[in-house]
């Protein structure tokens, strides 16, 4: 028995001599440098498999990847598009309260960004709330943005040419718009 008990303990010795040894060659010469995460490279490496599982269909596992990129990076422009992207897995699931919900975050977070109001239309259309929201929307007149997402839920129900007009009273309304370009663009496509 203190043959063994001798066996394990300089096999635990060496063990630590080792590590401290590797240790101190670390910290010496060598330049030791204290490893760090990149949290904005892992959430574009999280969004990126969140796309490919989007592109095949898994929409849970797209929204755990886009979930991680978020959580990654929080405070940065790009967790708007995360947020965007989780919505459009909702909404490919059929979850329309937490798509809509999950859209208006993004739309808080970069309210620039007009393919969000297209998303928040969609929402909006799929929970049947379109007379209800472009109630709210013409009677607040402060917010120039909402009368994007009035815009999309005319063009997703046909009224083409109310659209046009209402994203064209915008730009003409709201020249200092920072989307304006973005509109002209989305009028030439329309028409």
């Amino acid at each position: 028995m203190k043959l063994q008990f001798k066996i394990f303990f300089f096999i635990i010795l060496s063990f630590f001599l080792k590590s401290n040894a590797e240790m101190a060659s670390l910290r010496g010469l060598d330049g030791y440098q204290e490893s760090v995460i990149d949290a904005t490279k892992n959430a574009r490496n999280h969004s990126n498999f969140g796309n490919l599982y989007f592109k095949e269909g898994n929409y849970i596992a797209a929204i755990k990847e886009y979930e991680l990129a978020y959580a990654l990076n929080e405070n940065s422009q790009a967790s708007a598009i995360y947020l965007y992207n989780i919505s459009r897995c909702l909404l490919n699931l059929k979850d329309y309260p937490r798509a809509f919900a999950t859209v208006k975050q993004a739309i808080h977070r970069d309210y620039l960004n007009i393919t969000f109001y297209e998303l928040e239309a969609d929402c909006i259309l799929k929970l049947n709330l379109q007379d209800k929201v472009l109630d709210e929307i013409f009677k607040d007149e402060k917010n120039p943005y909402n009368k994007l997402t009035a815009g999309f839920i005319y063009l997703k129900t046909g009224q083409k040419q109310r659209a046009i007009t209402l994203f064209d009273n915008m730009i003409n309304d709201n020249p200092d718009l920072l989307i304006s370009t973005d509109l002209k663009n989305l009028i030439k496509r329309i028409k």
